[in-house]
């Protein structure tokens, strides 16, 4: 025998449970807001790198063997090429004693360049203390540049020049000076001077039509 009231027990858990779904609802959709939140938070940009230890050997001069090319499909306009300096880097013995990393560029082999650039990227928490110098084909330096020649170029701390016929290689390498504070006395960086960032290139190329 079915109680008299059994229809309405069962009308009775079923508006508990509807009512009881809402509030799971809504706070299911909260957790998951939450989570996208802070999945999607922005890491904090790299601080700079104020001491310098290299996985790899360092070595009195700069190798050439694994330049970074800067001849690109279609010699025109202008060509930029961008390179991390890290502990993994090159890494060179500077004028100081200190391991220094660095990356050699090799100059175009093709078009006409008329002016390069070279560098570092400023970033928005560090910026790699650029010290720069170009090589002749067997790896003697053949020019270096005062700091007191880099100027800020869009968002890059660079020299700007003209490769001469015995240059092939220009290197950007972490000025130890810099980053110790001991070079440019007064000088405010644009960013903190770090020993890792980002190295940069940049080749002019000459119109083909003139």
């Amino acid at each position: 025998m079915i109680p008299l009231n059994s229809r309405n027990s069962t009308a009775e858990r079923t508006l508990a449970m509807k009512t009881t779904r809402v509030p799971v609802r809504a706070l299911a959709g909260a957790l998951t807001l939450l989570a996208a939140a802070c999945a999607t938070a922005p890491e904090p940009p790299p601080g700079p790198s104020l001491t310098y230890e290299p996985t790899l050997p360092c070595a009195p001069h700069v190798s050439v063997a694994t330049a970074t090319s800067l001849t690109p499909e279609d010699p025109t306009g202008r060509y930029d090429v961008i390179t991390p300096v890290n502990a993994s880097s090159s890494c060179l013995v500077g004028p100081v004693g200190t391991a220094e990393g660095y990356v050699a560029y090799a100059m175009p082999m093709s078009g006409k360049p008329v002016s390069i650039s070279a560098g570092a990227i400023v970033e928005p928490g560090r910026m790699l203390a650029p010290r720069v110098f170009t090589l002749t084909a067997d790896g003697q330096v053949a020019r270096t540049f005062p700091r007191a020649e880099m100027m800020a170029r869009g968002n890059a701390l660079a020299v700007l020049f003209r490769p001469r016929p015995d240059e092939r290689y220009v290197v950007v390498s972490a000025d130890a000076a810099a980053v110790a504070g001991a070079a440019g006395a007064g000088e405010t960086p644009l960013s903190p001077y770090s020993y890792e960032g980002k190295a940069f290139a940049r080749v002019y190329f000459e119109d083909p039509a003139k």
